[in-house]
């Protein structure tokens, strides 16, 4: 599976044309099993040279969820991207002897 290429509503012009966004980092934290978690990802503008790929220079733009999975409820995409996020860590985590079996989340 390739990650997809996303076309940036404002391209950035500096000495080149910065036409791209990659998502660079996703964070997911849940300090707490009693509360809910936070998600931020950042996004930087970036080109094709010739030679690969160029980041714009600035720092790029973070985008934040908080209430992760109270927002889950009203947004499907949300909900199938965690649901599947958290079954893979299942998988994992039965395949280390960490949780007893893979079988879902209680």
């Amino acid at each position: 599976m390739a990650l997809g290429v996303l076309q940036a509503a404002t391209p950035t012009v500096l000495n080149a044309v910065y036409d791209r966004v990659w998502i660079q980092e996703i964070v997911i934290s849940a300090p707490s099993p009693d509360g809910d978690a936070q998600a931020r990802a950042c996004l930087r503008k970036y080109r094709v040279t010739d030679t690969g790929s160029e980041f714009a220079p600035d720092a790029g733009e973070w985008i934040t969820v908080e209430n992760v999975l109270a927002e889950s409820a009203k947004d499907h995409d949300l909900a199938a991207a965690i649901a599947g996020l958290m079954a893979f860590i299942a998988k994992r985590a039965a395949a280390q002897g960490l949780v007893a079996h893979e079988g879902g989340f209680k």
